[in-house]
């Protein structure tokens, strides 16, 4: 028997995962092993669009629903698409006693990828159990998404009394239940259509699922002349979206021409353009050249309708025939379509030659990509291809193509190779190209730390990188101090960076403040920590200062500490005050405090003036400072 592959096996959900009964029915001793193709995807694979029919393979681990799984194999299957784990526990369960109740909880749960596939699997255990009893009270609750799900799971464990109780549950619950069995079983399909005649699986097309599409390629490939004898007894405007283009794409895989006959043939216009459009498509695979031709013939090609798909066309052949292209393009209204689509065909292009992609987007002249179509290239990537944009891109008249993909291409050098880009760009920034592009400033507003030799040629000073980066990451902005040499440039840059840093993190900027070993980027730094720190919290930051060693820097920490506390406690400040080495701060910071402390109580004042040993000329200098207090 063949099925489709786990990752495969999916209907009527935007993501694709194990089918509930194909999960249930490949459990044995162990977790089946994961699909090959889909080993490095995310836990939600891609979505459904995207399978063929030719992806069924041998069932690797039949089992049997006399042989369940235990709870642990179904809590190893529910981690690996990231579902609640309590529910290995339910679809453990040897009977579906507990089941209404988790299936009014599941139907609760937020509609979204993961729940479709819980449904898959709750659903699947369910029908391997009791599927007559869960039919009756999903349709005594009303509850149809979880019908539908069901029948689903039913028929790939008994098609023949799924068909059976979904027929008289309604056409919806049949529809889905057929499409799933489409996947995985055509024939049965066929068998049970042959055995119903009048029956016909597209008759519901109109709405276009995913379900319908999925199985629309399966069937395709199994029998195209039975499907294509019931989609034309369906008139084409009642088609679902993207019925005909599915079509025309299984016909085209083998048979182009007569693909492309059946799309001229369809007598809804619409559907016709899908159709012939999907047959490029599948033609610009192999005989790009042939595609643009059947493109350029479409009519009112530019529709929205085919927006999508013509970037697709144009993104295969873009780097193969951009000649031709350029062509096309010439044959189509200037409007946002074709501009989109040469951009886009541009950038591949640009991957390949980017000489040639300058040469061709300077004969179109700066018309053809105006505003916001005229991009750059989005897929570069490696140091080699922007040097070789870079290298192009400088060697003709300026444009704005031109411009922004030696931007792009700068940017990728700029995190990959400094050094190589700042070899490049020697002795190029006052040539007419590169000076337009103003790359100091945009350079330096990104904040990065820059190598010495590129920060030179851009000539960009390290205190404006300094100022850029201070706000977002005040590690590298440290790191740029170093470049600084001016004295005046590294006091501000220190305050900069200590006020910042003191504001996101306390404690990284303390350990920054105290690997400086010049006085004075160290005293601009510990008077800006101490001015911030007081203001949070006194008691730790005083006592931070109290631990400083002696020097100038500690004296001017204390002398912004002295000026926070004077009018709240004098006499503390005086304290301070007497713990500085340099006399003439000293005397700076003791007269601030007599000042605040006169105010208060001036008995006081005159008892520690006549206890702390000072020279007279410094007890008359402090004196002098109270009379001079407003």
């Amino acid at each position: 028997m063949k099925i489709l592959r786990p990752t495969l096996a999916f209907l009527g959900t935007a993501a694709v995962g194990f089918a509930g009964m194909t999960a249930y029915r490949s459990f044995q001793t162990a977790p089946p092993p994961p699909d090959p193709a889909s080993a490095s995807a995310p836990a939600i694979p891609s979505a459904p669009s995207r399978l063929t029919p030719d992806t069924a393979v041998d069932d690797p681990l039949p089992g049997s629903p006399d042989n369940p799984a235990t709870a642990d194999q179904w809590r190893a299957l529910l981690t690996t698409f990231e579902l609640p784990p309590e529910w290995a526990e339910v679809l453990a369960a040897p009977d579906p006693a507990n089941f209404p109740e988790w299936s009014a909880k599941l139907h609760n749960l937020p509609d979204n990828p993961s729940r479709n596939i819980l449904e898959e699997l709750f659903y699947g255990r369910w029908a391997s159990m009791d599927p007559h009893g869960a039919t009756a009270f999903l349709i005594t609750g009303n509850n149809k998404t979880g019908l539908s799900a069901l029948f689903s799971q039913w028929v790939l464990l008994d098609h023949s009394a799924a068909l059976t109780a979904a027929s008289t549950a309604g056409k919806d619950y049949l529809h889905a239940a057929l499409c799933s069995l489409a996947v995985n079983n055509p024939d049965k399909v066929f068998q049970w259509t042959a055995a119903h005649p009048g029956s016909n699986l597209f008759q519901f097309s109109g709405r276009g699922s995913e379900s319908n599409l999925t199985a629309l390629r399966c069937l395709m490939a199994a029998d195209p002349a039975k499907v294509l004898g019931w989609i034309h007894q369906i008139p084409p405007a009642d088609w679902g979206v993207a019925t005909a283009s599915t079509v025309a794409r299984v016909m085209a895989k083998t048979n182009p021409d007569q693909a492309l006959k059946w799309a001229k043939s369809i007598t809804d216009p619409k559907r016709s353009k899908e159709a012939q459009m999907a047959v490029a498509n599948v033609l610009a695979d192999t005989l790009p050249e042939k595609a643009l031709d059947l493109y350029s013939q479409i009519p009112n090609r530019e529709e929205d309708v085919l927006f999508g798909d013509c970037l697709e066309l144009f993104g295969k052949v873009g780097g193969v025939a951009p000649g031709k292209i350029l062509e096309v393009a010439n044959t189509m209204r200037d409007d946002a379509l074709r501009g989109t689509l040469i951009t886009n065909m541009m950038g591949e292009l640009l991957m390949k030659n980017p000489t040639q992609a300058f040469a061709l987007a300077d004969s179109m002249g700066l018309a053809a990509l105006a505003g916001s179509t005229y991009g750059s290239p989005k897929e570069l990537e490696t140091v080699d291809q922007a040097r070789q944009v870079l290298e192009a891109a400088q060697s003709g008249p300026t444009s704005v193509f031109r411009g922004r993909s030696a931007t792009t291409a700068i940017s990728v050098m700029l995190e990959q190779d400094q050094k190589g880009l700042a070899q490049f760009l020697e002795g190029k920034m006052d040539t007419p190209f590169f000076a337009r592009l103003d790359l100091q400033e945009s350079i330096a507003a990104t904040g990065r730390t820059l190598d010495p030799d590129l920060a030179r040629v851009l000539n960009i000073r390290p205190e404006h990188e300094l100022a850029v980066q201070v706000s977002r990451d005040p590690a590298a902005a440290a790191a740029t101090l170093e470049r600084i040499t001016d004295p005046a440039a590294r006091v501000a840059s220190v305050e900069k960076i200590a006020e910042k840093w003191s504001a996101q993190d306390q404690g990284d900027a303390v350990a920054w403040a105290t690997t400086l070993t010049n006085p004075g980027d160290q005293e601009a730094a510990w008077k800006t920590i101490a001015g911030k720190w007081l203001e949070d919290d006194p008691q730790q930051a005083s006592a931070w200062v109290k631990g400083l060693p002696p020097g100038s820097p500690r004296d001017a920490t204390v002398a912004v500490l002295v000026n926070q506390i004077s009018n709240k406690d004098p006499d503390l400040a005086w304290q301070w005050a007497g713990t500085m080495t340099d006399p003439s701060q000293k005397i700076r910071a003791l007269g601030n405090a007599a000042q605040a402390w006169q105010k208060t109580d001036p008995a006081a004042l005159h008892t520690a003036l006549e206890a702390t040993p000072m020279q007279p000329a410094e007890r008359v200098a402090i004196l002098q400072q109270i009379k001079q207090a407003p």
